[in-house]
């Protein structure tokens, strides 16, 4: 999942690169500009998925859990 959450957003910022730079920022947002903003905000939202499913399965196997409470 973290593969491709990474290759979600690297391929969604370049696009945007790739393309608004070419353009230099002219004109109206066209149908690769918002696939290009899709793909990176996907990525981003899996990545933060990701970080919060680790998170949570790092306290749930909290050794020091018992000690706590």
């Amino acid at each position: 999942m973290k593969a491709i959450a990474w290759l979600v957003c690297l391929g969604g910022g370049l696009i945007l690169i790739l393309y608004e730079g070419y353009l230099f920022l002219a004109g109206p947002y066209s149908m690769w500009v918002k696939v290009g903003l899709t793909l990176l905000y996907a990525g981003i939202l899996l990545l933060l998925i990701r970080v919060v499913r680790q998170q949570y399965l790092a306290s749930k196997n909290d050794p020091f859990k018992e000690i706590q409470q």
